[in-house]
């Protein structure tokens, strides 16, 4: 019989496997390190495997727990089967592991007790594949309350202060360097460059993408498109990172979004660089350049470039961020609502939830979804609801059944 099991070259399975017992009685059990366990467990009336493996283990501790009942004294067992494999001792059962052609041999020496098998081949030890252990989500202690009715973008994004200009770029802001830096625009297949100070509003609003957003199978980043209500338009994202950023960006509801708008050509006092940054936004009547990186991937090229960012953005009356992260669970529930921000309403639930609120105040999540005739319904409607600023939560604290909604201005505030 072949030794090598699946779960070596296959697809991750379950940490435990049913035992196969075939015809003759000879029972099989898959650990999870990918060993096989053998055993003749005809005269064992109950067995269970649980197997655990530490981070350092080659091969899982396995403990067998046995009946002390003989199938022996089984009343239904016929005669034969009793006589067969008469060597097996019901009291000291044999274990046998199969791996890589070597075949170890245990005995257990008493019924129910512990069996470790240790000392596995090489080749165990480098195709094991072992289950990353599943961790829960254990929420940040609460903080200031954060009211979604009240929410912006900047509540949902983690933002890094931007350096001050190195000597050598402070140096090379003399006069005229708007002049001196370059922005490059797109408009369909056409590039266009303007210097810093002469480059005009309309024309980066009426631009397109200064890269070509792609993805394939090599590609680590997830590139791709995202609808925006605040603009009833697609959006492309260069990762899933800044696709979190959009989704922010909606719900604060910004008036509209660039994607990639231009690239800045600048000098840092030693040499030319060039910068692309990701997005481009108008909200609240002002005009920010966005860049986005996960904390730990921002280097000091990137903090240059946002600098350099920062003083055009400076020059020209406009705003700078560099977003390095989204804070939990702030984030967590507005992305999650968001599945639901254009949930219709066909049951006419909107004024129902909206009266109920302004009679009762402040009441939990289910409470006000067990008032409706369809509660599941319900809940869709009234996380709408939240997404459109009618009902209020806290944004500090996970949203759950308990969780206290109420209408705008009327939270419970301490």
């Amino acid at each position: 019989m072949t030794n090598e099991h699946p779960a070596l070259t296959g697809p991750r399975r379950p940490a435990a496997i049913p035992p196969r017992t075939d015809s003759t009685g000879h029972t099989t059990i898959h650990s999870s390190a990918g060993g096989t366990i053998e055993w003749t467990a005809r005269n064992l009336d109950d067995s269970t495997l649980d197997s655990t493996s530490g981070p350092d283990a080659t091969l899982t501790e396995i403990e067998h727990k046995f009946d002390d009942r003989s199938r022996a004294d089984d009343p239904d067992r016929s005669d034969d089967s009793a006589d067969t494999d008469s060597d097996q001792d019901p009291q000291n059962p044999r274990l046998t592991l199969l791996h890589g052609g070597v075949t170890r041999t245990l005995s257990v020496p008493a019924v129910g007790a512990p069996v470790s098998i240790t000392s596995p081949s090489p080749a165990l030890r480098d195709t094991t594949r072992r289950h990353a252990p599943l961790s829960r989500y254990k929420a940040p202690p609460a903080g200031p309350p954060v009211w979604s009715a009240d929410a912006g973008w900047h509540d949902l994004t983690i933002r890094r202060d931007v350096p001050p200009p190195s000597p050598a770029l402070a140096a090379a802001l003399t006069p005229g360097w708007t002049h001196r830096w370059l922005v490059t625009y797109r408009h369909g297949k056409n590039d266009y460059t303007a210097s810093a100070a002469s480059v005009g509003e309309a024309d980066l609003f009426a631009g397109d993408p200064i890269r070509v957003n792609s993805w394939h199978k090599n590609k680590t980043a997830r590139a791709g498109l995202r609808f925006m209500e605040a603009t009833g338009r697609l959006h492309a994202h260069e990762s899933l990172f800044e696709r979190k950023l959009l989704c922010a960006l909606d719900f604060h509801g910004a008036s509209n979004i660039y994607s990639q708008p231009f690239t800045l050509t600048w000098h840092d006092g030693v040499r030319e660089r060039n910068h692309t940054p990701d997005f481009l936004v108008v909200t609240d009547g002002n005009i920010v350049i966005v860049n986005t990186r996960p904390a730990h991937l921002v280097r000091d090229p990137l903090l240059d470039d946002c600098t350099a960012v920062g003083e055009l953005a400076m020059s020209r009356g406009w705003d700078h961020a560099l977003v390095v992260g989204y804070p939990t669970p702030a984030f967590t529930i507005i992305d999650t609502i968001s599945a639901h921000s254009d949930t219709p309403d066909h049951l006419g639930y909107t004024d129902d939830i909206l009266d109920f609120l302004d009679r009762r105040g402040p009441t939990p999540f289910a409470d006000v979804c067990a008032a409706l005739s369809s509660p599941i319904m319900g809940r869709a409607v009234l996380q709408r609801l939240i997404w459109e600023r009618q009902v209020s939560i806290d944004l500090a604290v996970p949203l759950e059944d308990h969780s206290l909604v109420a209408l705008p201005g009327r939270e419970v505030r301490s």
